[in-house]
């Protein structure tokens, strides 16, 4: 809805208008209003004696009120990846409430509740094994400074990786072109610290076991590289589990 006219402009139109030597539509034109407008704002000025704009009227109450919307938020808090269409048979089957799709949308926008893409992780990282083994890991390294930790990570890359999004007018595609043979993968191991990214190496192929991350660090050409990994630090790989690697306590994964 559009907002009102301000008070400021609806006050030069009637002064325009007490003036005289301009029609309504005339006026109407000079300030870019409609002549409707014009005529309407006389009938109010008349009748109450008021230029502010009318408070608004309202309008159909919402099909879904803030009863409903609070069980959306139970709903989504218990389950996050309920479907729009479950949503909405759920509010029929529980609620009585018949709605499209589209509605239920709308409004878990305006509830802050967009759709995302899941985070996942493992469900053996919710056994009490390893919640102790993290606990007992954070309780070991809570008193050491930051700027010892060396954090051990990896991504990948091939040459056909591309964006898998673009854009373009309604109604036509997004072309590209990626090569048909990528080629192997190439895995990224590095180094990172508060510091930033201190060193990196590349591995042919697929990612390694993360048993095996240490070796082929360790097994790293230039030697004085290893040291700035590792001289005097606390590594960590992001999986649970302390492993004693010389001089180094380095946090791996299972296999």
């Amino acid at each position: 809805m559009a907002a009102p006219y301000s008070v400021d402009l609806r006050q030069k139109i009637l002064l325009a208008l007490a003036e005289g030597g301009k029609s309504q539509r005339e006026i109407a034109v000079l300030f870019h209003v409609s002549q409707t407008f014009v005529e309407s704002l006389l009938r109010q000025v008349r009748a109450t004696g008021r230029i502010e704009p009318k408070p608004a009227a309202g309008g159909p109450p919402p099909r879904l009120d803030e009863q409903a919307r609070q069980r959306l938020r139970e709903w989504l808090a218990e389950q996050p990846d309920l479907t729009l269409e479950e949503l909405v048979e759920r509010l029929q089957r529980e609620c009585g409430i018949h709605v499209c799709v589209s509605l239920v949308c709308r409004v878990l926008q305006d509830l802050g509740l967009p759709r995302k893409k899941k985070t996942l992780h493992a469900t053996e990282h919710d056994t009490n094994r390893v919640r102790q083994a993290r606990q007992a890991y954070r309780n070991d390294i809570a008193g050491l400074p930051a700027e010892r930790f060396k954090f051990i990570d990896e991504s990948g890359a091939n040459i056909a990786m591309t964006p898998t999004f673009g854009r373009a007018a309604r109604g036509e595609r997004v072309p590209d072109a990626v090569p048909n043979n990528h080629g192997d993968n190439i895995t990224i191991l590095g180094s990172l610290s508060w510091t930033g990214l201190e060193a990196v190496m590349t591995i042919n192929g697929e990612p390694p076991r993360k048993s095996r991350r240490l070796q082929h660090l360790r097994k790293w050409s230039h030697e004085e590289e290893i040291n700035k990994i590792f001289a005097g630090g606390h590594g960590a790989c992001s999986a649970p589990g302390l492993r004693e690697q010389g001089t180094v306590r380095v946090a791996v994964g299972g296999d």
